[in-house]
């Protein structure tokens, strides 16, 4: 006898960008857990129910966190988290892939959740909102960044927080010591460096870091919430960014935006 065949229909309902679409397969073990109504699955080859349960036990807190900063509840009723055997970090609608190697990294130390809540940040930033050209690739990258910096200072305190701001500062200025800054809106994005991911991710987690500093938190999240909630389920730039931060806080941001996300070398 042949291997029974199923055929799976799948009907999206929302609009998402084109580079979101993947799938997993495999012989995997699963697990869930729920928060908010939504189904947190987390499947792995190598890892037991109980182990991925505990890898994964901040995802729960990290929906919650997410939500309330963009204002905006996570749109699905599932995310999974998919462990492949090789290394791998990529996320996209409704579920991420990673390699099992981290999942054990996090069963050794529970802080090091950097990547796990930069790959769940895109689901709001980068793929529920994303950039309509690569130009604005660091709305994707450097708005993850930073999100995934504010989750470890909401889980493990203000002091983890500044260490990856400044891990992000000391990448940046050693690009930018060697030459190849350049503004965070790039035009030149058809063959980029390992310069140029520093910059989208590393600079623009560290300009958004400035800019939070120079607002006060107060205004800064609640300009963050009117970006997403407009944004969500489109394809922005980041004059639409700079246009909602600026209209939600009342503040002219003019000279911060020329000086470090459409200037490079700023003194």
């Amino acid at each position: 006898m042949g291997v029974p065949r199923r055929d799976y229909q799948w009907i999206e309902r929302h609009p998402i960008s084109t580079y979101l679409f993947g799938f997993a397969a495999g012989s995997f073990a699963a697990t869930a857990s729920r928060a908010d109504g939504v189904e947190l699955e987390y499947f792995g080859t190598a890892l037991s129910p109980a182990d991925l349960q505990r890898a994964f036990a901040d995802m729960p807190a990290m929906l919650h966190f997410f939500e309330a900063r963009a204002g905006v509840r996570y749109r699905g009723h599932t995310y999974a988290l998919v462990l492949a055997a090789e290394s791998v970090e990529q996320e996209v609608d409704r579920f991420t892939e990673l390699g099992e190697a981290y999942a054990r990294r996090l069963l050794q130390d529970p802080t090091d959740e950097w990547l796990l809540a930069h790959e769940f940040a895109h689901q709001w930033w980068g793929n529920g909102v994303t950039c309509r050209t690569w130009n604005d690739f660091w709305l994707n990258e450097g708005l993850a960044s930073f999100m995934a910096d504010a989750w470890k200072e909401k889980r493990f305190g203000r002091a983890a927080y500044l260490r990856e701001i400044e891990l992000s500062r000391t990448r940046y200025e050693r690009v930018r010591e060697a030459g190849h800054d350049h503004p965070l809106v790039y035009e030149s994005w058809d063959h980029p460096t390992a310069s140029d991911r520093v910059i989208v991710y590393h600079k623009g987690a560290y300009v958004l870091s400035l800019l939070r500093d120079q607002l006060g938190d107060a205004l800064f999240w609640k300009g963050l919430r009117a970006y997403t909630r407009a944004a969500m389920g489109g394809a922005v730039t980041t004059r639409d960014f700079q246009r909602a931060m600026e209209g939600a806080t009342q503040r002219n941001l003019s000279a911060f935006f020329a000086r470090w996300v459409y200037g490079a070398h700023p003194n």
